[in-house]
């Protein structure tokens, strides 16, 4: 089934051409897609291509560094982790922004 505002699910069946005729479905070959009768294709970017590999380094990295966790803890315990409420309100401001809400 296709959906018609964004395309997902195509080529699963006719595709209307510009001029108004109709042609087969053309599948992918080899993970790209499907060549365009004036043989365009789709390819992923340098850019894309890095994005990937950052993604893939994060996804190894764990989410917390629990060195960094214990060091904050042991400061904050002992009272010398020393909290700047106006940075962290500035942040909060920066982020709210950033989110276009303020």
């Amino acid at each position: 089934m296709s959906n018609p505002i964004d395309g997902i699910g195509r080529g699963h069946g006719p595709v209307v051409t510009d001029t108004g005729g109709v042609r087969a479905a053309q599948k992918p070959v080899g993970g790209s897609a499907p060549a365009t009768p004036d043989g365009d294709r789709v390819k992923l970017t340098d850019t894309a291509s890095s994005l990937q590999q950052i993604e893939k380094q994060m996804a190894s990295e764990p989410a917390v560094d629990p060195a960094r966790v214990a060091a904050v803890k042991d400061a904050l315990s002992a009272g010398d982790y020393k909290i700047d409420a106006e940075r962290v309100a500035e942040k909060f401001i920066e982020v709210e922004r950033a989110l276009g809400k303020v």
